[in-house]
């Protein structure tokens, strides 16, 4: 079952914090990222946003308590519990499968879509914010923050 923070307040008891050093972690958080560029295999570089270590705990901290409960399709792997093994035991003995890899997938998912998301499964909107506002930078979801894969399912 899903725990779903009802206020600020209750978001920060979630996350072993007080209200205020939330607030003030959430205004802050787009500054809180070492970026660099790796290769990709295919070419070309990939940015690589990744968040410091008090940022981060506090996103692994808000994926383990409240985001991984978030229900999801049961076909999605990617969540607890699934793995690169178990999305492709469901393609075994298939004539074909196809994979793909889109194109800069995590800074393609906004802002505004994790907030309806988020309100969607439902959170109220003050808390939905601090969630976007922990998990994002320049408005869209960071290559190399543990909340991304769980945000952009």
């Amino acid at each position: 079952m899903s725990i779903s923070p009802s206020s600020p307040e209750d978001l920060a008891r979630h996350l072993d914090m007080t209200v205020e050093r939330l607030r003030a972690l959430a205004n802050a958080a787009h500054k809180l990222y070492s970026c660099r560029y790796e290769p990709k295999r295919s070419g070309g570089q990939r940015l690589i946003e990744a968040p410091y270590p008090n940022l981060k705990a506090k996103q692994r901290l808000l994926c383990e308590k409240i985001l991984n409960d978030i229900p999801v399709h049961s076909g999605l792997h990617g969540r607890p519990g699934t793995s690169q093994i178990t999305a492709a035991r469901s393609h075994v003995g298939q004539p074909e499968v196809i994979t793909m890899d889109l194109r800069d997938f995590f800074p393609s998912v906004k802002s505004a879509k994790i907030r309806a998301a988020l309100t969607q499964a439902g959170m109220n909107e003050s808390v939905s914010e601090i969630i976007c506002k922990l998990s994002t930078r320049k408005l869209r979801l960071p290559q190399g923050a543990p909340t991304s894969p769980v945000l952009a399912r």
